[in-house]
């Protein structure tokens, strides 16, 4: 099917710019600037596979070295960028090339190899943009922050949202992480400090901002967050960190349930068992998040001790209306009582699913019907002014 000129002018065209010198990314950025061009530009390999996982770019252009004179990250994204977006055109840059560097680059699939400095018009050329400054919408080009960037000046923070009670009446609040940075999507976040290998760094953060804004939240609140699996792997290292960032804020860890994520399996290693036990002798306790997505820790039901079962908005959701979440739901609540273990069903959008959540048995409940996550100093208000 054809498609018309102002068809295929109603999307930006992306364009994904990878360089580790942000003077590089700027000015050629600046250069590349055309009305119905969105730009976006990162510093390292991880943030660019990260992108290309995310947004259809247009075309891909990368320095050949990243990590200085022995690293070849270029090279490795052309195929994985072609891999994952067989459309997008990769062009390499790089201060110096060889016959050989252009044979590999050829052969991995890259459109081009330039030799800096080059005219702009040559990326122009090889990209082939297939459109001129006619194009819809002003020029945008958008720097994601390195991890180093992130962590370094405190982008993380936490907004908090509401857990009630069967009675309507505030039991703790969920520490949902955020980063200032232009794509603020913490699963993003999360997904980049685990492939650079710093998941524990971005995990630490956001304790960090939970129990700084502790202070703002009722001293009765339970405070629940969320901790990935391979983070309790790292025992010590883990529990030290959470301990003093604790003990800084004045936050003792009773009041505290460590919600324990379903991206990945719960290791069965000493570290992980050492981990667990050291929270909760000083008083914390745990809960299955996501119950019914992803990785299922039943297993692990004797060696946790979970005090909570979190059912997932995916099922939580108008889960009344629809008996196949209805049954998975009574069939949680059901297993949850032979523990002995409570119930908190997320996703609750509307007075109807919470009645239905009450008449099943479920003690605890979370969703937009009774709050949005909002910063910690605005908690209390929220509380106050009771759902909706």
């Amino acid at each position: 099917m054809n498609t018309s000129s102002e068809e295929r002018e109603e999307k930006p065209e992306l364009v994904l710019l990878v360089d580790d010198d942000f003077t590089v990314r700027e000015a050629m950025a600046a250069a590349l600037e055309r009305r119905g061009r969105k730009i976006i530009t990162c510093s390292d390999l991880e943030s660019a596979q990260l992108l290309l996982e995310t947004f259809p770019f247009h075309a891909t252009i990368a320095d050949v070295r990243l990590t200085g004179p022995f690293g070849f990250e270029g090279l490795e994204l052309i195929r994985y960028a072609i891999e994952k977006q067989p459309g997008t055109r990769v062009v390499l840059i790089s201060g110096y090339t060889s016959q050989e560097l252009q044979r590999e680059a050829a052969a991995r699939g890259a459109v081009a190899l330039l030799q800096k400095p080059f005219c702009i018009d040559d990326i122009e050329a090889a990209i082939g943009s297939g459109f001129d400054d006619r194009g819809v919408g002003a020029s945008e080009t958008i720097d994601v922050p390195s991890l180093d960037a992130i962590l370094g000046e405190q982008r993380v923070f936490n907004m908090f949202q509401p857990i009630v009670t069967a009675r309507r009446e505030v039991f703790g609040y969920e520490s949902l992480a955020r980063v200032h940075a232009p794509l603020n999507d913490p699963t993003l976040l999360f997904q980049y400090a685990e492939r650079k290998r710093r998941l524990l760094d971005v995990e630490l953060a956001s304790m960090r901002s939970t129990f700084s804004n502790a202070v703002y939240l009722s001293e009765s609140a339970r405070i629940f967050i969320n901790v990935h699996p391979r983070v309790l792997a790292l025992g010590r290292r883990f529990t030290d960190g959470v301990l003093a960032r604790a003990e800084q804020s004045c936050v003792p860890l009773d009041r505290v349930v460590f919600e324990i994520t379903e991206q990945a399996a719960l290791g069965g290693d000493p570290q992980t068992d050492a981990a667990l036990e050291a929270l909760r002798e000083r008083g914390a306790a745990f809960a299955f998040d996501d119950v019914g997505v992803a990785y299922s820790h039943y297993t692990d039901l004797p060696r946790v001790r979970p005090s909570f079962l979190k059912v997932s908005n995916h099922f939580g959701t108008a889960f009344e209306s629809d008996p196949y979440r209805s049954k998975i739901v009574r069939n949680i609540v059901s297993l949850a009582a032979e523990f002995g273990i409570d119930v908190i069903l997320e996703g609750i959008e509307s007075e109807a699913t919470a009645e239905a959540a009450e008449q099943i048995g479920i003690r605890y409940m979370q969703g937009y019907w009774f709050g949005r996550p909002v910063e910690a100093r605005h908690a209390t208000d929220q509380a106050a002014a009771g759902v909706n």
